[in-house]
């Protein structure tokens, strides 16, 4: 497995001197700053959704898959179904961001919005039989940025999370050769308790599994 690194904004990224320039020069209008940021949230500069979607440009911060959320979203409804999970969708703004770059590089926009499956196993709302599932994806393209999941036993996680990497392979055109999603449930199974994590590089994707008191598993294209 390849040793983890957590990513924060604070620490890896800092905005260009005149951030408010940079937009003029990328020929962002004056309604750019929606409001302003928040004292709290000084690194970031948040866009107009409206104008964002009008330049057709997705965002240049994160990488994305070759597949859109309208396209996936059946077969994620399916694999929810297949559960037997009582199901509550919901949709939300991921935000529309501009952040600096490391010393010495661009500033880099961040254009996402969330879909929601919030998923109970059973007729019990214990927090062992709580799921969520999130689809992060391109507020202008629609592609995705990553799935990922909360999962309150090991045994959803992986079953979920071996059925969305096999949704990706599918999709993505992978040969078999390629396809891992048996590996990828395996990785979750013997690392669902590993209190530092796990991350592996798959054909076409990064699967990381983490624990914080319920079972993460994110899948993302590299």
């Amino acid at each position: 497995a390849t040793e983890m690194a957590e990513y924060s904004f604070d620490e890896a990224e800092t905005l260009p001197e005149d951030i408010y320039g940079w937009l003029e020069d990328e020929g962002y209008s004056e309604e750019y700053t929606d409001e302003t940021a928040d004292a709290g949230d000084a690194d970031l500069v948040y866009l107009d959704e409206e104008e964002v979607i009008a330049r057709g440009e997705p965002c240049s911060g994160q990488a994305h898959f070759p597949l859109t959320y309208e396209a996936v979203k059946p077969a994620i409804d399916e694999i929810l179904a297949g559960q037997g999970w009582t199901v509550t969708e919901s949709e939300e703004d991921g935000g529309n961001v501009v952040a600096g770059g490391a010393a010495g590089e661009e500033a880099a926009t961040y254009f996402s919005k969330l879909a929601w499956w919030d998923c109970f196993q059973g007729a019990s709302q214990e927090e062992e039989n709580y799921n969520v599932l999130v689809c992060d994806y391109d507020t202008v393209s629609g592609e995705i940025h990553e799935l990922s999941g909360w999962f309150g036993n090991e045994d959803a996680a992986a079953e979920v999370g071996s059925q969305m990497a096999s949704l990706l392979e599918r999709e993505m055109g992978l040969s078999e050769e390629e396809c891992c999603a048996e590996m990828v449930r395996e990785a979750i199974m013997e690392n669902s308790g590993n209190p530092e994590g796990y991350m592996e590089f798959y054909p076409g994707y990064i699967l990381w599994v983490l624990n914080d008191g319920s079972i993460s598993v994110i899948l993302e294209p590299y």
